[in-house]
């Protein structure tokens, strides 16, 4: 077999670390293509973090990668005097999140450094939510997002709350590249890391908080209140963790509602499905047909952590269509500058480069700023942070034409 130096090299160490995982290493050497994609390089760790194929090998998700950038993490907070500080970590329902959460949690026990562990899966804007109501340091997710049931990854966040910004992460990305001792890491007992205090577990006291302080957002409870009765709405989490914080505010808001049972339960798999997007179609097919027997209104989709909301309406003709992501920005747009007016002076919205000049014309109509961005929802975190450094500025909504929308204060 002919393989690359540094094929070789990396799966040579693995050999000689890992004499447990032997006989799959052995295996997975039989076929050079694979052997040489699993091997080839380090898994790439970008401004959101990282993301790849569950396997073995440096390019695939899997315990010691996620321990290489743990270690990475810990010593950049190290490095930035943040190591006193508390790393909040959620994840969500893909094939070993659970396992990848907890052994970063303990990892970062093993550095001395704390970390608070939801005890169940959990989305993506409750981490951010955690992150600011807890003071924390960074932020990780165990998540692939949208990807196809194959992958995991390893989403990081600032003190902020946001994506971690491209000079922080180029810090933390040198930090991982610097760890060697990946393969022998040692993560610290549960036991012992609950003794000593660095390792609290969260659970429905935050939960309490986090849908409190939604449900304070709320802009015309009375506008809802009137329709509740005569609407119906269908919902889908696609087998993810949307399920808990969208059923609790459809219910505390009084909206009548159903669940696609189908998609209801976890389920890293995602049967049924392709990949587990709301933007492709093939993610509506249940609930389209359960809201058409039901008479609903409205079908509602989230991806696996709750961070994309896909929705369908009715036309018309009355048959379901699904909108994009730029049609229900730019009504969320409008919506949000209709009902906070007055608006303050420097209100400013937050758009990517890619998605509609409809918004600009909205915001424009209501005299409010829209600043264009690059892709990322780190773009737009970044320029909620810049206003906030610099005392200018009022964010009032952001969203991406790839159904990622986040509403202001």
């Amino acid at each position: 077999m002919t393989i690359d130096s540094t094929v070789f090299k990396h799966y040579t160490q693995w050999q000689q670390a890992l004499p447990q995982l032997s006989e799959e290493l052995q295996t997975l050497a039989q076929d050079e293509a694979a052997l040489s994609d699993s091997f080839y390089r380090f898994l790439e760790f970008g401004t959101a973090g990282m993301r790849g194929v569950l396997g073995l090998g440096t390019n695939r998700m899997n315990l010691y990668t996620v321990r290489r950038a743990t270690a990475g993490l810990a010593a950049y907070l190290q490095q930035e005097g943040k190591a006193g500080g508390t790393v909040a970590i959620a994840y969500d329902s893909r094939l070993q999140s659970d396992v990848f959460a907890k052994d970063t949690a303990l990892l970062l026990a093993a550095f001395g450094i704390k970390s608070c562990l939801y005890s169940t899966l959990h989305s993506v804007p409750q981490l951010s939510y955690t992150i600011l109501k807890l003071g924390c340091a960074a932020g990780v997710v165990i998540t692939a997002s949208h990807n196809p049931p194959q992958y995991n990854g390893y989403k990081l966040y600032g003190s902020d709350g946001g994506q971690m910004a491209e000079t922080e992460a180029a810090k933390v990305t040198a930090c991982i590249e610097a760890v060697t001792d990946y393969l022998t890491l040692q993560p610290m007992e549960e036991a012992e890391a609950l003794q000593k205090g660095l390792l609290t577990y969260l659970g429905e006291e935050m939960d309490s908080a986090y849908y409190a302080d939604v449900l304070s957002l709320i802009s015309a409870p009375e506008a809802i209140a009137q329709y509740a009765s005569s609407f119906r709405a269908v919902y889908t989490p696609l087998f993810g963790t949307g399920r808990a914080p969208v059923s609790h505010m459809l219910s505390a808001l009084g909206i009548r509602y159903s669940i696609v049972q189908e998609q209801a339960q976890p389920n890293g798999h995602f049967p049924g499905l392709s990949a587990p997007n709301p933007e492709n179609p093939e993610a509506f097919a249940l609930a389209i047909a359960q809201a058409n027997a039901e008479g609903a209104n409205l079908i509602l989709a989230t991806d696996p952590d709750c961070d994309r909301l896909g929705v369908a309406v009715r036309d018309h003709s009355g048959q379901f269509r699904i909108l994009s992501g730029n049609e229900i920005g730019c009504l969320l747009l409008e919506h949000v500058l209709t009902v906070r007016a007055p608006l303050p002076a420097d209100a400013f919205a937050v758009e990517s480069i890619v998605s509609s000049l409809l918004a600009v014309r909205i915001a424009a109509a209501h005299g409010v700023q829209m600043r264009q961005v690059l892709t990322g929802f780190k773009y737009i975190a970044a320029e909620i942070a810049r206003s906030l450094r610099e005392g200018k500025g009022h964010f009032l909504f952001g969203f991406e034409e790839s159904y990622g929308y986040l509403g202001g204060t």
